[in-house]
């Protein structure tokens, strides 16, 4: 029905026309937080807006992803035009089950689980944590944050791991065992435009060796620490 209303509202005999609107209603989002909505917005009320400017509107707050179905039209309420911004909230928690074979191996099964959100607090922000156990053990936890620090538009983003690896090249030579990993890394961006980013994250990942296995490690001692960085540009 919304969409009708667009339509009704904005042409006229086949003729773009220009709307004026006087405030902004939000429906349907029990969770998410107004500010989530509105910071998508490239228009500020009262202003005008065009057909264009309503389907832009809807089209970046269906890219979240965080919501089904999303509405948008204008409403006359007592000779104020409302544009109104109806969303339907999908499911933000998601529980999976972690099940799979290492080197198609039965006896190298891995078993665990991980827990998602992708609305955490009700700002778009994902969270991700979990682990396995079996051959190979690990655990993780990852966060980000598409936007904060208001109209500074920053990004944020960080994440930590722990597992324990068994070595392939040495369990060729006969000589099989285990290395412990621990790493994780931060990323900190900035949205230049609503479409466009810039984001560096740097990262880190420390492998120890036993005692009798330094020789397989690359600065020939028991840890071995590899830095990295990369610098990303999003359009």
């Amino acid at each position: 029905m919304l969409l009708l209303l667009i339509a009704s509202s904005l042409f006229a005999q086949d003729e773009l026309q220009i709307i004026r609107v006087d405030d902004i209603q939000i429906l349907g989002n029990k969770k998410t937080q107004d500010a989530v909505i509105l910071r998508e917005l490239h228009i500020t009320p009262p202003c005008d807006v065009e057909l264009t400017d309503l389907e832009q509107i809807q089209n970046r707050l269906s890219n979240l992803f965080i919501f089904n179905r999303v509405q948008v039209g204008v409403l006359e309420v007592e000779n104020r035009n409302i544009l109104q911004i109806e969303v339907t909230e999908t499911w933000y928690l998601y529980p999976v089950p972690i099940l799979f074979l290492n080197d198609r191996e039965w006896d190298r099964v891995s078993y665990g689980f991980k827990l998602t959100h992708y609305n955490f607090r009700g700002m778009n922000e994902k969270l991700n944590l979990g682990g396995w156990l079996g051959f190979n053990p690990s655990f993780f936890l990852s966060y980000r944050n598409p936007w904060f620090g208001g109209n500074s538009k920053f990004i944020l983003g960080a994440s930590f791991f722990g597992k324990r690896t068994f070595n392939r090249f040495a369990d060729i030579a006969g000589e099989g065992f285990e290395d412990r990993q621990l790493g994780g890394s931060l990323t900190f961006g900035k949205r230049l435009t609503l479409q466009n980013s810039v984001q560096l994250s740097l990262g880190i990942r420390r492998i120890e060796f036993p005692d009798e296995r330094v020789q397989y490690s690359v600065s020939g001692t028991e840890t071995d620490i590899f830095p990295t960085a990369a610098l990303t540009f999003s359009s």
